[in-house]
């Protein structure tokens, strides 16, 4: 179960977020201010914070929380937006500038996409295994790749009008994850490679 932080002072414009994401499966933890949410930031998969807040703001947050090294994704929200703002918020590293009020639906989607994206870059590479026995997976799946052509049907002159081809492998895929850190490592391994 993936953790999500919420950030605001405004204890009411939480629950709604909050009984969403817990209703998706979502363990919600919930912070007033700063000073309680850069604890349990180190255990959340993602951190929803407010921009703007008394005494201390959300890209003063997001800056503390990038200081060692936190590569968590950070979404920074707001109900005035401003371009300084924004531009701060993508400098230090937040995933969205979300606009208030938003759909919670598109809160859930966002954070979705983010633990799908989401590559860690710290110590948390042990989750994906071992890279050298991830490299070899990698290679296996490569070898064992073949090519699928699946037709593509007018229903209107109920024939074939074209063939859509298709990449496939009978090898056991290590996770979404996995295969991007590989994969995303490899090239500057060949690059390397080339240049002796």
């Amino acid at each position: 179960m993936s953790k999500v932080l919420l950030v605001d002072d405004d204890e009411l414009l939480l629950r709604s977020p909050h009984r969403t994401l817990t209703a998706k499966g979502y363990e919600v933890a919930l912070a007033r201010g700063p000073e309680q949410a850069l604890e349990p930031v180190t255990a959340a998969a993602v951190v929803v914070s407010d921009i703007h807040r008394p005494g201390y703001s959300g890209i003063d947050f997001l800056k503390e929380l990038r200081r060692p090294n936190c590569d968590t994704p950070v979404f920074l929200m707001t109900g005035s937006p401003e371009l300084e703002t924004a531009m701060a918020a993508t400098e230090h590293g937040a995933v969205h500038y979300l606009l208030k009020p938003f759909g919670m639906d598109t809160l859930k989607d966002l954070i979705e996409r983010a633990l799908v994206n989401h590559v860690p870059r710290r110590g948390d590479l042990k989750l994906l295994g071992d890279l050298g026995s991830l490299s070899a997976r990698f290679d296996d799946a490569l070898a064992k790749m073949f090519m699928v052509f699946q037709p593509i049907v007018s229903v209107a002159q109920r024939k074939p009008i074209a063939y859509e081809a298709l990449l496939r492998t009978d090898a056991v895929s290590p996770g979404v994850a996995a295969v991007g850190v590989c994969a995303a490592r490899r090239p500057r391994a060949h690059r390397a490679r080339r240049s002796r």
